[in-house]
């Protein structure tokens, strides 16, 4: 085993005891949705074991990055609800905000924004890691930022984050990650709403600063829509996924193949699944589930699906009801900024699988917890 894998067997121990022992004594409060995510994690890992799909593969040995990614992520998620290691609110949005300026300075001095605006058949983000991963960590970024923008009182303030969210939705739309842009643009809806949008367009005066920033923005979508990579994907209706010489399910445009796929994947294994990670030998692409819904369906059957999603709807009916008992204005912005950037998570999980993304873990630990605070569930120590 090398040594990487005894560090990662190190740090769970240590951080399994020092829970335990908290536990133990009376320290710890273990919310809901961290019973859940355990729960489906032991339920993925027994059947994973027991009626393993792929014979022959060491699929799911503590070693295995398919289990180990989650395991970290849940043991994140417990160690975070269960401890104060989220206080204060802000520090943890200011490091969204810092991860998205530094991916920006990234891509801006590996010279990777010229090349993806120059060379056909390039997306932001790929030089560094990979597109939609980038565009999906930026979108924590402007979940931040626009909190920050609401709240501030000086309009320095305000407006710097406001610009903030600007450069941040440009390079969103460069790594052409389109359900990002989406979920940004359907967070942006949920959170200032129809009325606060049309209010704010009202207000605006066409100065010779907006006129010519309109202008800019006009020749610049043409160019890009007109001249990149980027371009063509946004204007691209219909995509094929393959060869002529596949199927018609593997022609089928888009996403929908991986839906169609996994409804016959789930129909032969409605209950168990075919196991974490292995939609993608199950397929005639060989590709992983790009849904974070049709992978825990396929892979975890319905106990696994329903144990995963029921975290998720727990922790958003507990900010809900935040919203409506908190008496402070600060914290049901929060909670609002909380509930809506789930919700555009589960949308955008519609194009792609979470599971495994310490991130994802570590927003749903901190609307968890603040919402629990925030509702009278936990002592008020945030809020």
């Amino acid at each position: 085993m090398p040594t990487s894998r005894y560090l990662y067997i190190a740090i769970a121990s240590i951080f399994l005891y020092t829970f335990l022992e908290s536990l133990r004594q009376g320290q710890v409060r273990i919310l809901p949705e961290s019973l859940l995510l355990i729960f489906w994690l032991i339920w993925t890992v027994t059947t994973g074991i027991l009626f393993q799909t792929r014979p022959g593969a060491e699929y799911y040995s503590f070693a295995s990055p398919v289990f180990r990614h989650p395991f970290f992520g849940i043991l994140c998620l417990v160690m975070l609800n269960s401890f104060n290691l989220l206080k204060p609110e802000r520090s943890v949005f200011a490091g969204f905000v810092f991860c998205g300026i530094a991916l920006i300075l990234l891509t801006l001095f590996s010279g990777e924004l010229y090349q993806i605006i120059y060379i056909i058949g390039r997306r932001l983000g790929d030089e560094t890691w990979n597109s939609n991963e980038y565009a999906y960590l930026l979108l924590f970024a402007v979940f931040a930022a626009t909190y920050f923008s609401l709240k501030s009182v000086r309009p320095v303030a305000k407006y710097t984050f406001a610009g903030l969210i600007a450069i941040l939705t440009v390079f969103i739309v460069l790594s052409a990650s389109r359900k990002a842009l989406l979920g940004e643009a359907a967070f942006f809806l949920l959170t200032l709403g129809p009325k606060y949008i049309r209010g704010l367009i009202t207000k605006l005066k066409l100065t010779p600063a907006i006129i010519a920033s309109i202008i800019i923005f006009a020749g610049a979508s043409i160019y890009i829509m007109n001249n990149t990579f980027v371009g063509q994907r946004w204007t691209e209706l219909l995509k094929e996924e393959a060869g002529r010489d596949m199927p018609f399910e593997a022609r089928f445009a888009g996403r929908g193949f991986y839906y169609i796929e996994g409804i016959k994947l789930f129909s032969e294994r409605p209950v168990l699944g075919v196991g974490l990670d292995n939609f993608r030998y199950h397929n005639v692409l060989g590709a992983a589930a790009h849904s974070d819904y049709v992978a825990v369906l396929t892979e975890t059957g319905i106990p696994g699906f329903i144990l995963y999603f029921a975290a998720y709807l727990v922790v958003l009916m507990r900010l809900q009801r935040a919203i409506a008992v908190s008496t402070s204005a600060g914290a049901r912005l929060y909670c609002r900024i909380l509930r809506n950037g789930l919700i555009v998570i589960l949308l955008v999980a519609l194009g792609r699988w979470n599971y495994d993304h310490m991130i994802t873990y570590i927003f749903l630990a901190l609307s968890g917890k603040y919402a629990a605070e925030a509702s009278g569930v936990l002592p008020r120590s945030l809020v």
